[in-house]
């Protein structure tokens, strides 16, 4: 029964005689309501027996007209409410009235049975593995079925072997069950020609810890259970070991009936994860067998990527790179590939797995040709990077003592996110080229695609000199001459580096790449950290397993939902693609009235840029302004050349004119942050940390003048002559005159001041108003969208207290960089005086402090902001924004399109590949039992690829899709 019915606002004709009301002579009516079917409860007239006809009634005027009479009130029904179900809505308050039945059922489940010692265990002959309680005058113990008697026969469905060995383990053999640990006696079946122990046990469901004399036993089932809770649930192998512990005697009135079997499990364990790899990648049902596995062969690969010759149509390759639809980028095939420092590998000793069950089978290549590919760059250090991250960065590699491997690296598809072939290693010493070299290398070793795009967060370095570094790779891992390679950056990432990256890496320009952003690798390390704790104490081969398991697993869930992902992409690609080509096409429209010229200019631009990077880059802004930290690093570097020409004083306690010009405006800085603080609404936490604030400035500033004294030397003489100033006695610290040169009087300041200290104040001052601006817009950017936001998500209290004050934060900023401005731009106006350079740093008042949308331009505003605009390259930039924006959305829509034909592809070949493997013999339907469940397998793949075939061919949307390709 559904939870809710779905709301309507129609309403519905009734007679008020069904309802007990009056019968009167009334008209129907009916009503205007703007469109939505709104139906009255009419009076019908006493003589009229049935509903009136629907045409009768449509032909009846709307009331209020004129030749209508105005009718008595009449009663009309709003919309019906949904009706609720307590039992769907609170299922528990339902269930409590029925609870004693349930209790009732538990305990007369776990009461007295009625069988004998004989017949209890004839009944289980075939569940050897039933738990068993005797009932002991006053309540049950728990016993066994090997207690009372019963005798595991193999080899002769539970038949007596004339031939049956006394085998070691008959006795006290373990087998580990989802319903705890037992202990149960066994024979062998010792015919002439009997299968081995190992092989016994394997046929009746029971996993041998060893293939060798065996004792201890899990049921498939309990591995079963154990793995896809492991791979869902993060369960680790010892605590699932400890809950089989407390499900056998949780009470404590019993001991476990054997010895810790740990250590048997997780060898049972990682054989388990090894065996259904094989068993899912087919190599059951190779001649060659189990060991000549290739590499990478148990990967469930990524069946939307291209792969030549299975999802490839013919003659890809040769595709004509105009073509409006078959484009050589259609082929491209696009990774990412990252580091990940969480995933540690403790150094234990005593680790006799030293290597994994299948060494290069998965996901992680093969380790000893790996290490002795690194071991040649046991010096080289880590990768150089230009992003903003110092910290973390720093931070990776700290605490590596105890550790053999300090993370891991892998690559996987970014636009689906599936760890690739060979492509994950573990990492020595921190992040360097050798390893992301070898892994990316391994990856793309059996891959013949002409052009790899790589997404890496430090792809600006790591491209500069990568092939020179793949020469001196083996030659199984070289990159041929055909194959281009070309680094991108995260769009994530990006950001944090300089702005001559943002450019020529960035996904947002790149073409043929559609709207992938390149951080898939980064969302797939959310599964792997979960386990990253247990893995880490594992031995290197168990690790190892362990997370070719945990990849498989991931890129078997993105197969699955491969269909309704890629339609989910597509979907939303349709009607974006539209709205951005539509928008390009307005603005296109609006800029050729006054600006066609420019706008072939930038077209001509951008197309050579794109065809080459070492080209002008029309996306880039020419940098107009030097910043406050630019002009500190031209007085550092004015200071260090006088230091090696020897003209500075050999004075420890030395500070150069520039520095004390600096530390001044440092101090005037905090001086302005005190009065802002001080206009606040006052508290005493706030008034106390004023005082605190106050007291520190007051002692800098003792600092700062004595150091004053030697570039003031004529200051005390000056302030002399000067009148005493009201409420000088005992000035507040934010009020106290810094006297910097800018300060003084022009035709004073000579007198007072050492050469040149004016003219290093006037630069400072002249990148703290540019920064001053900077800071602005950007806070008046993030006011604007603030307010957006909140108009569209703040709906409760709560939340817009404290939206409030985020708000508040904004606004003190706004104020802060405003007060910064005037300040610099007055000291400028006194360092200067009027000249040109107030057309660029312009007076500030309040009114002009507006974000975007807060105020209406006028007509030569508008002009004259356009003009700027283009001088400064903003219009372009934004132009061809505007441009990659929409090409990026169409390519998005024939990426999804050749994603979809390459899923289908793929699907069909892996269904003839596996029916290829079975060649049946004229006198049995199967070669041998092990293809029965390759036949049921090879169903279930063609039911998949008929299903993803189902999916896609009615989420196509050829029409859009035709549409799309001829106007976009």
């Amino acid at each position: 029964m559904p939870r809710k019915k779905q709301r309507t606002n129609n309403l519905q004709i009734v007679n008020l005689s069904q309802l007990n009301a009056p019968v009167v002579d009334r008209v129907p009516l009916r009503t205007n309501t703007a469109g939505r079917t709104r139906t009255i409860i009419t009076h019908l007239p006493a003589t009229v027996k049935e509903p009136m006809p629907e045409d009768l009634i449509s032909d009846v005027p709307l009331v209020g007209s004129s030749d209508s009479p105005i009718p008595e009130p009449i009663q009309v029904l709003g919309p019906t409410h949904a009706k609720r179900y307590e039992n769907s809505d609170v299922p528990l308050e339902t269930w409590k009235q029925h609870r004693q039945p349930y209790l009732d059922a538990c305990l007369s489940l776990e009461g007295r049975g009625h069988y004998s010692y004989p017949c209890i265990v004839k009944g289980h002959q075939s569940l050897p593995l039933h738990r068993i309680e005797e009932w002991k005058e006053t309540h049950f113990k728990a016993t066994s079925l090997r207690q009372l008697g019963q005798h595991i026969q193999l080899g002769h469905g539970g038949l007596p072997c004339d031939f049956r060995t006394q085998a070691r383990g008959h006795k006290d053999f373990v087998v580990l069950d989802t319903n705890g640990i037992h202990l149960v006696n066994i024979s062998f079946c010792g015919c002439l020609g009997a299968a081995t122990h190992c092989d016994q046990l394997l046929e009746v469901g029971w996993w041998p810890s060893t293939p060798l004399e065996p004792q201890t036993a899990a049921t498939m089932s309990a591995l079963r259970s154990f793995h896809i809770t492991n791979l869902q649930g993060h369960v680790s192998p010892t605590d699932f070991y400890r809950c089989l512990e407390q499900t056998t005697c949780g009470d404590g009135s019993i001991n476990l009936p054997c010895q810790d079997r740990l250590a048997q499990w997780m060898v049972m364990v990682r054989e388990w994860r090894h065996i259904k790899m094989g068993k899912r990648a087919g190599r059951g049902h190779d001649p060659a067998g189990f060991h000549e596995t290739s590499a990478g062969a148990l990967v469930i690969p990524c069946r939307a990527c291209p792969v030549p010759g299975i999802n490839l149509p013919q003659n890809w390759h040769i595709a004509p790179g105009n073509h409006s639809i078959i484009i050589r980028w259609l082929y491209d095939l696009i990774l990412s590939m990252d580091a990940n420092f969480r995933q540690k590998a403790r150094l234990r000793s005593g680790q006799s797995d030293k290597d994994a069950l299948g060494p290069g089978w998965g996901t992680f290549v093969s380790n000893e040709p790996y290490l002795d590919y690194v071991s040649q760059f046991a010096n080289q250090d880590e990768i150089s990077h230009c992003v903003g991250f110092a910290a973390l960065w720093s931070a990776n590699t700290k605490r590596s003592k105890g550790l053999r491997a300090t993370g891991i690296a892998a690559v996987s598809c970014a636009r689906h996110q599936m760890y690739q072939p060979n492509g994950m290693g573990d990492l020595q010493i921190g992040e360097r080229y050798c390893n992301m070299d070898y892994l990316l290398m391994s990856s793309l070793a059996c891959t013949s695609v002409p052009r790899v795009i790589i997404s890496y967060d430090i792809g600006c370095q790591w491209g500069i000199n990568f092939h020179r570094r793949v020469a001196k790779m083996p030659d199984h891992l070289r990159v041929p001459l055909s194959q281009k390679i070309t680094p991108l950056v995260p769009k994530f990432h990006l950001e944090a580096h300089t702005v001559k990256c943002h450019a020529q890496y960035s996904f947002n320009y790149a073409v043929g790449v559609g709207r992938t952003d390149g951080e898939g690798v980064e969302r797939n390390w959310s599964l792997l950290n979960s386990i990253a704790s247990s893995v880490s104490m594992m031995g290197p081969g168990g690790r190892w397993d362990t997370m070719d398991d945990f990849c498989n697993f991931a890129n078997w869930r993105k197969t699955v939902d491969l269909p309704s992902t890629l339609f989910r992409k597509l979907s939303l690609a349709i009607p974006q693609a539209i709205i951005h080509h539509r928008a390009f096409l307005a603005f296109s429209e609006s800029l050729r009235v006054n600006h066609a010229k420019e706008m072939a200019d930038w077209e001509d631009q951008v197309t050579d840029w794109e065809r080459n990077h070492n080209a002008y880059c029309p996306y880039d802004l020419p940098d107009q302004t030097i910043t406050f930290a630019d002009v500190k690093r031209q007085l550092s570097q004015q200071e260090y050349d006088k230091a090696m020409r020897g003209e500075t004083p050999a004075d420890y306690e030395y500070l150069s004119p520039g520095d004390f010009i600096i530390i001044g405006l440092e101090l005037e800085g905090i001086q302005q942050d005190l009065i802002l603080n001080a206009k606040m609404p006052s508290s005493t936490a706030r008034e106390t940390a004023l005082l605190r604030q106050r007291t520190r400035l007051l002692k800098q500033m003792e600092r700062f003048m004595v150091v004053r004294e030697k570039y003031l030397p004529g200051l005390s003489i000056y302030l002399a002559t000067l009148p005493p100033q009201p409420g000088a006695s005992n000035p507040s610290a934010e009020s106290i005159p810094l006297h910097l040169p800018s300060s003084l009087p022009a035709h004073k300041r000579a007198e007072i001041i050492v050469p040149n200290l004016d003219h290093i104040e006037e630069e400072l001052r002249v990148a703290q108003a540019s920064d001053a601006l900077v800071q602005l817009r950007l806070q008046l950017t993030k006011r604007t969208y603030a307010a957006r936001y909140k108009g569209r998500n703040i709906c409760s209290q709560n939340h817009y207290t404290r939206f409030r004050e985020l708000q508040d934060q904004v606004e003190n900023k706004i104020k802060a960089s405003q007060l910064k401005y005037n300040v610099a731009r007055s000291a400028l106006l006194n360092l200067r005086g009027p000249g040109p350079w107030e057309n660029s740093l312009k007076e500030l008042h309040t009114d002009h402090i507006r974000g975007l949308g807060e105020h209406s331009l006028r007509a030569e505003e508008q002009e004259s902001d356009r003009q700027m605009q283009i001088l400064a390259g903003n219009l372009r930039v934004e132009w061809l924004r505007c441009r990659a924006r929409a090409a990026r959305w169409k390519e998005e829509i024939q990426l999804v399109e050749e994603e979809m034909r390459r899923t289908l592809s793929f699907c069909e070949w892996k269904a003839s590949w596996w029916m290829n493997g079975i060649k049946p013999e004229p006198w049995y339907p199967f070669t041998s039992p092990k293809e029965l469940p390759l036949m049921l397998l090879n169903k279930l793949r063609l039911s998949v690829s008929a299903h993803c075939n189902g999916q896609f061919n009615g989420q196509r949307f050829d029409s859009v899709q035709r549409l799309c390709y001829t106007n976009i």
